[in-house]
């Protein structure tokens, strides 16, 4: 192990960061591991176990509790005392202080003992007798431990237990609520910052996050106020990112809560999440919490089977035992739900198609008004195992049996649910949005942090969130009237339709165009295609060899199995066109407006590639960032190809080999990972060339009416 620990730390590593000038410097880390280290905890103990050790001869009477640097002892306070003092010196050897004021010794009368686990951090457990001599003892052992420890904070009510209040009902609530106030304070912080891109990433990747700790380890009703008030605080953080330039509606609170697999710009609220929390959590550490408390809980019925039902607690239930029931009650109540709606048992989300079937007999066909992410969560008579549970959520008496990822899995059932709450209250235009936003890949815009490849600027962020929240466009502001003659909506799907703007579209699609040439040239084309042609740079027009109908786009070359033909188009899920139609428009089923777009991309090449060796690859985007079936089912096939290869590369031919070695080589990543960061790179274009064309087009037109 030396060898190995010697290899990774004998030079100290070497950290780059930009300074405020844009410079790079260099900084090397000559003390300690690097925050988010695998290995520094794991370090950490090896050095503290001797002295734990050695404790424990020391001190047979006092059990010790170590997780890092959080330490639980508890006994009679003189012996903690004895025991705490003893200890300071020991690790001040190995470099480590005792901060007394982080300190604290905790005492509360054993019959109001609750019977929760107790976990253990810096703050001392001390037991008493019940009797008037054993708090006369207690008044004296606690003045001793004052002289002994002066520093340490004395609390009657609790203690807080790995940053987790533990104590009486009322103290755990102001804890609570104290903490989320300082998790809130940071917030003004975030509007100083420059770029409204930097500002949300941060607000969802680090400000928000930090409570999920107390959702995981506290009852649910101890945090119901406080998470209340902390998600009202997300929300006015998330307005002001935006330059606080509009007001909220129902829709747009809901959708700026909805996570961003869903379509949302996931500032997830807490008060929901404290249910999949607290229940996955305990489902995932059950089996280690009984081993170390097995025996302060008496839960097993006379079969020794786990029981957590009422009926075993008739006196009086532990308040982790009623977290645990409310939890699991809300997650299977929402768990109900979506299968009710997979077993077509709510009209809403019900959309019934006139088909034919196999004998061209008229056939009304049934289908489910839900995105796939949504889908793939349930499963249906198709794939009858799809899903995390495809049985259902396991019963209560079951909680032994561990659910890998279960709060994730809990979480992602809880949100879809709430997504089909809020479609259920959306108008039609909304619904379209939601329904598009949730396809695979939509989210993907606000996902990577701010950077080189990843850069949307302030004006093109605050209109493109403006834009899929569908609240009133600032830029289009006192506009009432097209050059057209028809009336300006402040929401702008008017300009998606007016062919007055065709050209002023044309930067989105050129920008889509290079990044899939992008795309081809660097990862994919090597392995599938010989290479890739733009053809509206092609002064030879080769393309009229194999598409005389119309100019393609770009080509994907392969002289051998056929050329893939590929043509970049965009479109608009709310233009009256996609929403007329009373049954199957945008609002009804995901991806009408694409689906649409394709079928017109086949209609205008023709029989002459339809019939031919060559295959056509409409790459369509829809305005809120869903991308097309076809497109979709591309990227799917590549990235299955890549991860097979990954995972048998023996099997590969030395051709095949030497196409992979020579793609990804140059890589910054694994080729299983390639097609989501594509993926990022197509959204973010998408939405940066969405924005830009409004703002262009509110220009134009303002400049029209001013003149």
């Amino acid at each position: 192990m030396y060898a190995y620990l010697h290899m990774l730390y004998a030079e100290p590593p070497v950290l780059v960061c930009r300074g405020p000038d844009g410079r790079l410097e260099i900084i090397k880390s000559k003390a300690g591991v690097i925050q988010g280290d695998p290995l520094g905890s794991f370090l950490f103990a090896l050095v503290l176990q001797p002295v734990l050790e050695e404790f424990s001869v020391a001190f047979p009477d006092i059990p010790m509790h170590a997780f890092c640097d959080d330490m639980t002892m508890h006994n009679d306070v003189n012996r903690l005392a004895d025991a705490l003092v003893w200890l300071r010196p020991k690790l001040e050897e190995l470099g480590l202080e005792v901060v007394l004021s982080k300190c604290s010794l905790f005492y509360r009368d054993e019959a109001k003992l609750d019977l929760r686990p107790m976990g253990w951090n810096n703050s001392v457990w001390v037991g008493a007798a019940q009797d008037e001599a054993g708090e006369e003892s207690f008044r004296r052992g606690l003045q001793h431990g004052l002289n002994e420890i002066p520093g340490v904070q004395i609390r009657l009510a609790g203690s807080m237990v790995l940053g987790t209040p533990v104590g009486d009902y009322g103290w755990e609530k102001e804890q609570a609520a104290a903490t989320m106030e300082v998790k809130a304070k940071a917030l003004p912080k975030l509007l100083t910052l420059e770029s409204h891109h930097a500002r949300m990433t941060i607000l969802r990747m680090c400000v928000h996050p930090r409570t999920v700790h107390l959702l995981r380890t506290m009852p649910p009703e101890s945090i119901e106020q406080c998470c209340a008030l902390f998600d009202n605080r997300i929300l006015e953080t998330g307005r002001a990112c935006f330059g606080g330039t509009f007001d909220w509606d129902d829709f747009s609170r809901e959708f700026m809560q909805t996570p961003l697999r869903f379509g949302g710009m996931g500032l997830t609220p807490t008060l929901e999440t404290r249910y999949p929390a607290y229940l996955g959590s305990w489902w995932g550490t059950w089996e280690p919490i009984m081993k170390v408390f097995g025996q302060a809980f008496n839960i097993r019925a006379p079969q020794n089977q786990l029981d957590l039902d009422d009926q075993l607690w008739a006196e009086q239930r532990p308040r982790f035992l009623t977290g645990i029931h409310q939890a699991y009650n809300s997650v299977t109540s929402h768990y109900e739900r979506l299968t009710d709606i997979m077993d077509h048992q709510d009209s809403t989300f019900i959309t019934k198609i006139n088909t034919k079937d196999k004998n061209g007999q008229p056939h009304v066909e049934e289908r489910l008004r839900l995105p796939g992410t949504i889908k793939n969560l349930l499963p249906d008579d198709k794939h009858p195992k799809r899903g995390p549970f495809p049985a259902g959520i396991p019963a209560l008496h079951e909680f032994e049996r561990a659910i890998p990822r279960a709060q994730s899995h809990f979480a992602a059932i809880v949100r879809a649910s709430q997504w089909t709450s809020t479609y259920k209250k959306a108008p039609t235009h909304k619904r379209a949005i939601m329904l598009s936003r949730a396809e695979p890949g939509a989210g993907a815009a606000f996902v990577p942090p701010p950077g080189k490849t990843f850069t949307i600027s302030n004006a093109e962020l605050d209109t493109y969130c403006h834009f899929v929240l569908r609240l009133p466009l600032p830029v289009l502001a006192g506009v009432h009237k097209c050059e057209c003659g028809a009336q300006i909506d402040s929401t702008g799907d008017h300009l998606f339709s007016c062919n007055l703007f065709r050209y002023t579209r044309k930067p989105v699609h050129d920008d889509l165009c290079r990044m899939w040439i992008q795309f081809n040239q660097r990862y994919s084309g090597g392995i599938k295609h010989s290479g890739v042609r733009h053809d509206d740079l092609d002064k030879q027009q080769h393309w009229k060899t194999y598409s005389p109908n119309h100019r393609p786009d770009c080509t994907l070359l392969n002289y051998t199995n056929g050329h893939t033909i590929c043509d970049v188009t965009t479109t608009h899920p709310n233009c009256e066109t996609y929403l007329k139609p009373k049954t199957v428009n945008s609002s009804t089923l995901p991806l009408v407006a694409a689906k649409e777009a394709e079928k017109s991309k086949h209609k205008q090449y023709g029989d002459a590639v339809r019939n031919g060796p060559n295959k056509l690859l409409p790459l369509v985007f829809e305005t809120y960032g869903a991308c097309g079936p076809a497109l979709h089912a591309h990227l799917e096939a590549i990235r299955e190809e890549e991860v097979w290869l990954d995972k048998h590369g023996r099997q590969e031919t030395p051709k095949m080999r030497q196409n992979r070695l020579r793609l990804y080589k140059t890589a910054p990543f694994t080729a299983r990972s390639h097609v989501n960061y594509w993926r990022q790179r197509f959204a973010v274009t998408n939405a940066c060339g969405i924005a830009n064309f409004i703002n262009r087009a509110a220009q134009q037109l303002v400049l029209k009416n001013t003149f």
